[in-house]
């Protein structure tokens, strides 16, 4: 059609659009999730404000999209239409929720998409959180577990498996809480990112009938207090 630059002859259905607006939400993959075609890093930019539009800061241009700020939620939309046609696609990319609204018509599809979108907002926020039982502790954890004193200056450390993570923890800062990893040695692990002794070697050494006995971590040596039989 002569004129109208975007006519490409695409045309498409709320069912069509919804699955685009789902992979709108995969911004926490990987490099690629399934038929994933772009990382979620990407996405991310792409949903970015790049600069305002107006001086109130209520609009600005992304990668591909546009953003406007309505009351307290940053929608990032595109709209499009052709004489007799107009449509939306917005979304709220922190609560996963998005509207369509494809119109018969000059009325604003823009507001509309967002007064939907509102509307499934609320009710994500108020629905009650569906909660998950957390995964159960590995068999070749088990005997890792339980409480370890340091020989060097008596702290008590707490190894316990918790969502879905094996953790240390001392009551005396509740904020320290070193995260192990595997590694290909089932008694050898490294500590994550976030703490002094990130990056050091956690291993754990065992008696003779195969019983864990201690744990060497970043050159201090905790070792494991035997639970008390009844």
């Amino acid at each position: 059609m002569p004129g109208v630059w975007a006519e490409g002859g695409l045309w498409s259905c709320v069912e069509d659009l919804t699955r685009w607006l789902c992979f709108q939400f995969q911004v926490e993959a990987g490099r690629r999730d399934g038929a994933q075609v772009l990382s979620g890093s990407t996405l991310r930019e792409m949903h970015r404000p790049r600069y305002l539009v107006d001086e109130a800061w209520t609009e600005a241009w992304a990668i591909g999209w546009y953003a406007v700020r309505r009351d307290d939620v940053i929608w990032v939309q595109h709209s499009g239409g052709l004489p007799g046609f107009v449509t939306n696609v917005c979304f709220d990319p922190g609560e996963r929720v998005g509207a369509i609204a494809l119109l018969n018509g000059s009325e604003d599809a823009a507001e509309l998409a967002m007064d939907l979108g509102g509307i499934a907002r609320t009710t994500v926020r108020e629905a009650a959180p569906t909660i998950q039982a957390p995964p159960a502790t590995p068999d070749a954890y088990g005997p890792l577990l339980g409480m370890y004193v340091s020989i060097n200056g008596g702290d008590l450390i707490r190894l316990e498996w918790r969502d879905g993570k094996l953790i240390l923890i001392t009551s005396d800062d509740p904020t320290w809480k070193p995260v192990l990893s595997a590694t290909d040695d089932p008694d050898t692990f490294t500590v994550d990112p976030g703490f002094r002794p990130s990056g050091e070697l956690a291993r754990f050494n065992r008696t003779a009938d195969g019983r864990v006995r201690a744990l060497f971590l970043g050159g201090e040596t905790l070792s494991r207090l035997e639970p008390v039989q009844d």
